[in-house]
């Protein structure tokens, strides 16, 4: 390596920053996309209940509701109904709940891919033409699923979920291989599961 270079990574120590850095993110993308699914169910479970009370007669004919105020109750929850029937289409939840959940799910999966690719580097203690096979991979995969993001993902929360996970998994705790240079090994705080 170049006296003059910025860092002073080895090629190995390199490819595992990197691949901290997707996992890292992967973590962020993952708690984000999760939140979004469980919001996006929220509400349509929240439509479905409301049209389905509106709709039963079993519910619209109690005593209770026939009363002045619970008519107007019911007339009210009527045009709920049918407001959420009409906007229901245009606000594309369903959508929303699919792609979603299929980002949620393939950055966890991403996740726990890259946490077992960088625990098999620890254990060999370097990185193997098998561990950059298996690299390669996961970066095609990292970078078809950054295209798939939302495009208007949160800047606000997805900095709080940065911060949850710098705090979960500092990177200055990360192991990294030792260089040629370099005998001992960098700590690790452990992680409480």
């Amino acid at each position: 390596m170049s006296e003059n270079s910025v860092y002073s990574y080895t090629a190995d120590q390199a490819q595992v920053i990197r691949l901290y850095d997707a996992y890292r993110n992967c973590l962020v993308k993952s708690k984000y996309y999760g939140n979004e699914l469980k919001k996006y169910k929220r509400y349509s479970i929240t439509m479905d209940i409301v049209i389905a009370l509106a709709t039963s007669s079993a519910f619209t004919s109690q005593a209770i509701l026939k009363t002045p105020i619970g008519l107007n109750f019911v007339s009210l929850l009527l045009l709920i109904s049918a407001v959420i029937a009409v906007i229901r289409p245009i606000l594309k939840i369903g959508e929303a709940i699919d792609v979603y959940s299929k980002l949620y799910y393939a950055y966890t999966e991403l996740f726990y891919r890259i946490e077992s690719l960088t625990d098999d580097i620890r254990r060999e203690n370097q990185v193997t033409q098998v561990h950059q096979r298996k690299a390669i991979d996961i970066f095609e995969r990292y970078r078809d699923l950054e295209l798939q993001n939302d495009p208007g993902e949160s800047v606000k929360r997805m900095g709080k979920y940065q911060d949850e996970v710098d705090k979960a998994i500092p990177a200055d705790t990360l192991w990294l291989p030792p260089s040629v240079n370099d005998v001992h090994v960098a700590t690790i705080t452990p992680t409480t599961a």
